[in-house]
């Protein structure tokens, strides 16, 4: 059952919601869309497709794409209830992104390939603030809490070598008299 729900509801776990994006692509001097499924917590691209339309179809072929790849999730659908389903969110990630604009792509296929490469690089390397700082897929696949937890141990180290290095430097430097 899809259900609609307001843009600012925010998921905490992974499969919560699941948002539903469109962009506009120039691809040759055609306009197409670029439809994508993100999941909602840990802001990874679930599934997309690049369409020539934007119709009701379009985004049903998108979402059983991420429904098939995720056949236990039961999210709860979010768009911004609008006929294009835009959001801020998505515009920035594309304004981010400008993977697209300049390797001007001039086919379909090149475009699918192009978005296919920078999708692969965001959800598994692309570090996202708005999730501490680590992947899509280190948060969708539940790692964040090791994640960090490493960082808090390499700090400590170095915060403890730090201290002993300036102990030391001050135990060995000559008193002036």
């Amino acid at each position: 059952m899809v259900r609609t729900l307001p843009a600012e509801v925010r998921s905490l776990a992974p499969h919560e919601h699941w948002h539903i994006e469109f962009s506009y692509l120039n691809i040759g001097g055609t306009f197409y869309f670029l439809c994508c499924v993100l999941d909602g917590c840990s802001r990874a691209v679930l599934a997309w497709d690049i369409r020539p339309a934007m119709r009701e179809i379009d985004v049903q072929i998108v979402v059983q794409k991420a429904r098939e790849a995720q056949p236990e999730a039961r999210p709860r659908i979010i768009s911004d209830q609008g006929s294009q389903f835009q959001s801020r969110e998505f515009k920035a990630f594309i304004t981010q992104w400008q993977a697209i604009r300049p390797k001007t792509p001039q086919t379909l296929e090149e475009a699918k390939r192009i978005t296919g490469d920078f999708i692969y690089y965001s959800n598994t390397q692309r570090l996202h603030s708005a999730i501490g700082y680590i992947t899509p897929a280190d948060r969708l696949d539940g790692r964040q809490n090791e994640i960090h937890a490493a960082r808090e141990h390499r700090r400590i180290a170095r915060q403890t070598i730090t201290l002993t290095h300036q102990k030391t430097k001050t135990s060995t430097t000559p008193a002036v008299a």
